[in-house]
């Protein structure tokens, strides 16, 4: 069986500058990845970009945005993504809506409430 994190990947379509998600995308048009969880014996689901920036750069605590500087939303290239705080964010791209997204909640919940962390995901499926 594929590890989750190939499972992942085959979702994406890599093109000279921005990795395109391919899959699932939430109402906001942002991509949606979703696994089931071996621990808690439920699915669950995160931002496509946070899962990619999270496989990359490891820990990513729950009060991070992780924008994309290339501004395409369904771009989960990890050299276009930046973790920034709320208030970055908003000092960056004064315009910008920020949204949490509901299924980042429940990661950050389940990952002892406090971080998203590799060494707490099974990244085998």
């Amino acid at each position: 069986m594929h590890c989750l994190k190939n499972n992942f990947w085959e979702y994406v379509t890599k093109t000279e500058a921005c990795w395109l998600w391919t899959g699932a995308l939430t109402r906001r048009g942002y991509g949606h990845f979703q696994f089931f969880d071996l621990k808690l014996h439920r699915r669950r689901q995160i931002g496509a970009h946070r899962f990619s920036y999270l496989l990359v750069h490891g820990d990513l605590p729950d009060d991070v945005l992780i924008h994309h500087k290339c501004e395409i939303k369904v771009c989960v290239n990890p050299e276009h993504l930046e973790a920034l705080s709320a208030l970055e964010h908003r000092r960056t791209h004064p315009g910008a809506y920020v949204h949490v997204d509901q299924g980042d909640r429940a990661l950050a919940d389940w990952a002892s409430g406090k971080f998203w962390a590799k060494q707490n995901l099974s990244l085998e499926a």
